[in-house]
């Protein structure tokens, strides 16, 4: 898709954090009614971010982490004017691209409605459902 770009970068020490929060602030408190205290947590810090840019307007976003488990995808989030339009596999493409190395290592808890979402792109559900700030879950791995 042409005039998209992933950019990413490290911890909360750089501009575009602002921008992060304000599309994870919209989709998750102000749409999914997220508890604002779970949603932004202690973790941007540690994170390596990713914001979609489309044209002259970041429309998307995503943070991953390592954990014991691998590289932990979450906080995905593309704006609501903008969904539908495949710009979220824009996004995740970016960002397996980003960590080709760990493929193996990949993995995320997926909303619901954002399972097939993932299993199209190449994960997997493992084990069964779970709640997670009040919102149904899987957790899923990528499968190289």
């Amino acid at each position: 898709m042409q005039n998209l770009k992933v950019e990413f970068f490290k911890g909360e020490d750089n501009k575009k954090i602002e921008q992060v929060h304000n599309i994870r602030k919209e989709v998750f408190i102000q749409e999914q009614n997220v508890d604002p205290e779970l949603e932004m947590d202690n973790q941007d810090g540690i994170s390596t971010h990713f914001l979609l840019l489309k044209e002259k307007e970041y429309i998307g976003t995503a943070r991953c982490r390592q954990c014991k488990d691998g590289i932990k995808l979450e906080r995905f989030a593309i704006v609501q004017k903008n969904r539908n339009k495949g710009y979220g596999k824009v996004l995740l493409d970016g960002i397996i691209q980003h960590f080709k190395k760990n493929k193996n290592n990949l993995y995320l808890h997926a909303q619901d409605k954002a399972v097939k979402f993932y299993q199209r792109n190449g994960f997997e559900i493992i084990g069964d459902a779970f709640v997670e700030a009040d919102i149904l879950h899987y957790l899923m791995r990528y499968k190289s």
